[in-house]
């Protein structure tokens, strides 16, 4: 059994999400999580493994997963993640306010955008900035904005640019969710 995916199967993670199609559900039920994201690797499924993941993963986990997987894509490292690594290695809620007033600033057409959001959404406190009456989000908010963080890297940062191999990206998301799930912590020093 994995530290952070403390299933024998992938059937009660596959029941917190909607699979594309690509490959049914039926198919990786029985599967170990493991088994699961690989077999989601092999066939190129980039957005029902980023979906898997999110959702198998607890929230500080699986930002710290979906951070790293931008770290590996993006260059230069941003503000933005920098400040997201703070609340992963310290998850205070006054930094999780701090994130909550900078995605007002950002927006979600990002993928840093994306994190800000699935921090904010992780269910530690309001999703609405005092004095607001508190609004929790609902169960798993937090694994939506995972898959905009992670998703959005297979685009193109800008027109100029060529979009990132697709094999090589979910290569790379599952090497990264494997290493997060056996229990590894993925940021690199000043990420």
């Amino acid at each position: 059994m994995l530290k952070k995916i403390p299933y024998d199967t992938a059937a009660p993670i596959l029941s917190r999400f909607v699979l594309s199609g690509d490959v049914p559900a039926e198919a990786l039920a029985t599967k170990t999580p493991i088994e699961a994201i690989e077999a989601l690797r092999a066939a190129g499924a980039l957005v029902d493994l980023v979906q898997f993941v999110a959702h198998a993963l607890p929230a500080r986990e699986g930002v710290a997963w979906a951070l790293a997987c931008q770290v590996d894509v993006l260059s230069p490292r941003t503000e933005m993640q920098q400040e997201i690594a703070a609340w992963v290695r310290d998850p205070q809620e006054v930094r999780r306010l701090a994130l909550l007033s900078r995605l007002d600033e950002i927006g979600t057409n990002t993928p840093e955008g994306w994190l800000c959001a699935a921090v904010v959404w992780c269910g530690a406190g309001s999703i609405v900035p005092p004095p607001n009456p508190p609004v929790f989000p609902p169960e798993f908010l937090h694994a939506k904005a995972l898959l905009g963080a992670v998703a959005l890297l297979a685009q193109p940062r800008s027109a100029a640019e060529d979009p990132p191999d697709h094999v090589a990206l979910t290569d790379a998301v599952a090497v990264r969710a494997c290493e997060v799930a056996k229990g590894g912590w993925p940021l690199p020093e000043g990420a």
